[in-house]
């Protein structure tokens, strides 16, 4: 088991948005040191809420974790925990609800990465939808990712 020293409470958010994730970490008293999102909009908002964040605009589906880790200036740093709430549309109830959203595969990205750069724990967030049948597979493959690190809790549904 991984100890964890006081002052390495650092995280990194992936898709981060405006900062949902990022603020109740921060209140649980970990510190954001990086923040990612492709829209310019949600990282210049960011930006202004957490503005000690490294931040990178910057497409997840074509980076490694240690790319990542490279851009954001933590190699060699330990990144204690991963939170991240890629997008959901393609699994959502109210909207399009397509198996094949190319979107989807974000998903399954958030598990990659967090199996690359190693975090003690992660958090993955999502809509209710993507516990529907038929998205089965997606959430298999995600889980096959990281099944062998981690203790994997099932999801849960507020």
């Amino acid at each position: 088991m991984t100890k964890i020293k006081n002052n390495s409470l650092s995280i990194i958010d992936l898709y981060c948005g405006v900062g949902g994730f990022s603020l109740g970490a921060a209140r649980a008293g970990f510190k954001v040191i990086g923040a990612i999102d492709n829209d310019p909009i949600m990282i210049e908002t960011h930006k202004k809420n957490f503005p000690a964040t490294n931040h990178l605009q910057l497409d997840l589906s074509s980076v490694s974790g240690k790319e990542l880790l490279k851009q954001l200036g933590l190699e060699g740093s330990s990144v204690i925990g991963v939170v991240g709430g890629p997008p959901c549309q393609g699994f959502s109830t109210i909207g399009k609800n397509h198996r094949n959203d190319h979107r989807n595969d974000l998903f399954v990205k958030f598990f990659q990465l967090v199996k690359e750069i190693k975090p003690v724990f992660f958090v993955c967030e999502n809509v209710p939808g993507l516990l529907r049948d038929k998205f089965d597979k997606i959430r298999e493959v995600a889980k096959d990712c990281l099944k062998r690190e981690y203790t994997l809790f099932p999801p849960g549904v507020r």
